[in-house]
């Protein structure tokens, strides 16, 4: 990287690229545009084919709010405990994985998500054997190996966790609890604020 800084300092213009697709995606290059900037040189993007954004525009999933989440964790361990972290991420998740890496990764996401959790796997996006295979987590983990090969790069593009409905139960103990401390109005104020059940509604349940 110094060698790279000093041609850069000295006049030269340096293009990075990369074989997977726009460079700095899930990549270290981050770190020479990150020194770069440090020494005041000018660097500007070029854009190229991205594989995470051109999986979510093909996954039939919502794309006005989205996360990219790279790469998951190698270990069991760690891997279940990001997943148990997206649990309730209700904005549509794209993932990148290897081939030897895949299937696993597919039921850690089926055991965490769900089975019915809709998704779709892309595979060598942008390539002459591109492939774009969508239904729930389940039925892809099936179809691994079988009509979705076991080779290329791979995009698991996963829907978000539906909202969660208020739970009303839990909204009346709530409210109980703070109706036995504080006025009845103030008591079902905060009580739906805690709990995102309505006022309106709130006040028919406790009055039932």
């Amino acid at each position: 990287m110094p060698a790279l800084l000093e041609q850069l300092e000295n006049g030269s213009c340096v293009a990075l690229v990369s074989d997977a697709g726009t460079p700095l995606i899930s990549d270290p290059g981050w770190r020479l545009v990150n020194a770069a900037q440090r020494a005041g040189i000018i660097v500007v993007p070029i854009p190229g084919p991205c594989a995470a954004l051109a999986a979510l525009c093909v996954a039939g999933l919502p794309t006005d709010h989205f996360v990219f989440e790279g790469f998951l964790p190698r270990r069991d361990s760690a891997r279940a405990e990001r997943l148990d972290g997206l649990r309730r991420e209700q904005r549509t998740i794209v993932l990148y994985e290897a081939v030897h890496r895949v299937a696993e990764t597919l039921a850690a996401l089926c055991e965490a998500f769900g089975a019915d959790r809709r998704a779709a796997v892309a595979r060598e996006l942008t390539k002459t054997h591109e492939q774009i295979v969508t239904g729930t987590l389940a039925e892809l983990g099936e179809r691994l190996g079988s009509s979705i090969p076991l080779l290329g790069e791979f995009v698991i593009v996963v829907a978000g966790a539906p909202a969660a409905e208020p739970d009303e139960v839990e909204a009346q103990r709530v409210y109980a609890l703070l109706a036995a401390e504080l006025a009845p109005d103030k008591a079902l104020k905060l009580a739906a604020a805690v709990t995102g059940v309505s006022r309106n509604v709130l006040y028919r349940l406790t009055r039932t």
